[in-house]
């Protein structure tokens, strides 16, 4: 299904491919990050080094007192300023590239997104934030998915992460040139599951865009259908608007199946709805109707195979939600 002629890219924090570059001199190799080297182009960065705090050097900690500081836990020394100025810097050299989504570091005063902790300046810790550069990363790049690799042990999660970095991916290949209306309307009917399995009212939105795409200039329309397709799947995963889909998708070969196959897919249909098992064996069922019967239109689907099957991204189950 993807045919790209480069990997994803995905800048990482450094210290999760086992580069040496942590406070103490160490690193924080992570094992399922390290593994996505074989799907992915890995970029790192570490704003701490980069900054030019050397390696080793005293750990950090953010305090809050009046607005948020980063201090050294042994001098107390401020080097707010410093990371303030990198971060700056190396945002505005990342959108001159071609970037697909981030991997950040989680707990680190500079890297993380969600976890960080946030002292008082009594030395208690109060609440959990971003760190000064994770905080720049988020608001500089709205479309592009950024997560804590902590977060990534969550199968849900990292599901999520890892389609939309390649949605993003295909957009941003999709849209390197400028695209034809005929050429919008194809790539389009090609997402179309997709972006219904995770939210109708963008679903929606998008078909009206590309039905009357010379109603924008191009430029509006790339940014404005980007960032509705990226916030279509970041929406939270809904069992029942995939359990749609499917049953969607079944009704264009449940007039030719014998009553044999079509009481076998609502056995395994039942099955994944009552979370007996995953997303992949209802899938596999359905493809091969799709595939015995030759239905064209859903066999262009990305809703089958947004990411390379390899990755194992649709194995679990989980409570209905």
């Amino acid at each position: 299904m993807i045919a790209l002629s480069e990997k994803p890219r995905i800048i990482v924090s450094a210290c999760l491919l086992g580069n040496l570059v942590r406070f103490n001199g160490q690193h924080s190799r992570d094992r399922f990050v390290d593994s996505l080297s074989e799907f992915f182009e890995l970029d790192t960065t570490c704003p701490e080094v980069e900054a030019g705090m050397g390696i080793p050097r005293e750990p950090i900690r953010i305090v809050q007192n009046g607005t948020a500081r980063v201090v050294g836990v042994q001098t107390s020394k401020d080097y707010t300023d410093l990371l303030e100025d990198f971060s700056s810097r190396k945002i505005n050299a990342f959108r001159r590239q071609a970037i697909d989504g981030f991997i950040m570091k989680q707990k680190s005063p500079s890297c993380g997104l969600f976890s960080v902790k946030n002292y008082l300046p009594n030395g208690h810790p109060q609440g959990r934030r971003a760190g000064i550069f994770g905080e720049h990363l988020m608001a500089s790049f709205q479309n592009q998915p950024i997560e804590e690799e902590g977060r990534l042990n969550d199968p849900l999660l990292r599901e999520s992460f890892l389609m939309r970095v390649y949605a993003h991916h295909r957009l941003r290949s999709f849209f390197r040139s400028e695209p034809s209306a005929g050429e919008i309307v194809e790539f389009h009917s090609k997402e179309k599951l997709l972006l219904l399995a995770h939210c109708q009212k963008m679903y929606r939105h998008l078909g009206q865009m590309v039905s009357n795409p010379k109603g924008y200039k191009p430029a509006d329309f790339k940014e404005e259908y980007v960032r509705c397709f990226m916030e279509a799947l970041r929406s939270k995963y809904s069992h029942k608007s995939y359990i749609n889909v499917i049953q969607h998708c079944f009704g264009y070969v449940k007039s030719d199946v014998t009553p044999d196959t079509k009481r076998h897919f609502m056995k395994v249909l039942s099955e994944y709805s009552q979370q007996m098992i995953p997303l992949s064996s209802i899938l596999g069922v359905l493809e091969s109707l799709i595939e015995q019967y030759q239905v064209e239109y859903l066999k262009q689907q990305t809703f089958f195979s947004p990411y390379p099957r390899e990755l194992k991204l649709r194995n679990f189950t989980m409570g209905a939600t």
